[in-house]
């Protein structure tokens, strides 16, 4: 197994420190304290930077340290060996603080790696997930070649996928796949044929009328309604399937399996007079979209680009 570079140089660091302060001659020297303190600073030291110990190899390490110790009584010194002391002494605490700053250093240097391979790694990350969006892209790209569209359906769908483009080379991934997403899914509306349909179901509304006015409608006037017939879209085996509505209301465009198209009053008593007669509407298709197109087309009992609302 691989040591990291930052644990040994961090460790050698930690070693010489120990080693120059096994050089000091100390008057008195508590043992058991001075143990302690190794210990706990050795712990400290290798929990700080994350390396893997246990209590009982530092105690066992440090109590052979000291058990290796000289013990010995001084002579008396004349003048000459008192300043050889000196110096030595003087030496000792050069040779601490030189310790001290080495391993500093190599702390700043084990941090410096560690941050420069996080670096490297998430750059290599962003890359990946960059490449794997480009490519997805590009398969967005080819399916709309691949099929044959409006050229204003075409030139919308390709703007998001060129926008999707420029946001991956910015690193909005999160915009890009969201982008990709729903150029995917209008891709697969977009080839699929529909009829749209009255709803005709029990229990289920298949009209509504609307009052804008803000002092309210009164029933017996028209002023300040509008009437909605409520529409489904089947697929080709007859099953409800969702389709991109705007709604007239709010702005917003989203995907709903029942949507109101609005209508004439007049077409909208017609409808209410034929499900009162038997409880069900005898003529249902009020539309169509044909495959690849992503435009709903009405029949003569609405607009060509009636208003359409997504709640009731």
């Amino acid at each position: 197994m691989s040591v990291p570079l930052s644990e040994q140089i961090g460790a050698m660091g930690l070693v010489d420190q120990l080693r120059h302060r096994e050089m000091e001659i100390q008057e008195h020297l508590d043992l058991p304290r001075r143990r302690a303190e190794v210990a706990e600073r050795i712990r400290s030291y290798y929990q700080n930077n994350g390396i893997a110990f246990e209590d009982a190899m530092i105690e066992e390490g440090v109590r052979l340290f000291f058990s290796r110790r000289l013990v010995f009584e001084a002579p008396t010194l004349n003048l000459a060996q008192r300043l050889l002391v000196r110096l030595n002494m003087a030496r000792g605490t050069l040779l601490k603080i030189t310790a001290i700053g080495a391993v500093t250093v190599a702390l700043l240097l084990g941090l410096n790696w560690s941050e420069n391979i996080r670096a490297q790694r998430e750059t290599a990350q962003l890359a990946t997930h960059s490449q794997a969006l480009q490519h997805r892209q590009q398969q967005m790209l080819e399916r709309l070649k691949a099929v044959t569209l409006p050229a204003e359906d075409r030139q919308a769908l390709t703007g998001w996928a060129v926008q999707a483009g420029k946001d991956i080379a910015s690193q909005k991934f999160k915009v890009a796949e969201n982008t990709l997403g729903v150029l995917d899914d209008y891709l697969d509306y977009a080839a699929e044929p529909l009829t749209l349909s009255l709803v005709d179901r029990p229990g289920v509304k298949s009209g509504v009328e609307r009052c804008y006015e803000a002092a309210g409608c009164s029933a017996n006037s028209l002023r300040g309604k509008s009437w909605y017939l409520i529409v489904e879209a089947l697929d080709a085996t007859g099953k409800p399937t969702q389709v991109p509505v705007t709604s007239v209301e709010d702005g917003k465009t989203r995907w709903a399996d029942q949507f109101g198209v609005r209508v004439s009053h007049d077409e909208y008593q017609k409808l209410r007079q034929d499900k009162l007669d038997d409880g069900h509407i005898s003529q249902r298709v009020i539309g169509d979209k044909p495959a690849n197109t992503l435009a709903l087309r009405f029949t003569q009992r609405t607009s060509s680009n009636p208003d359409m609302i997504l709640q009731w």
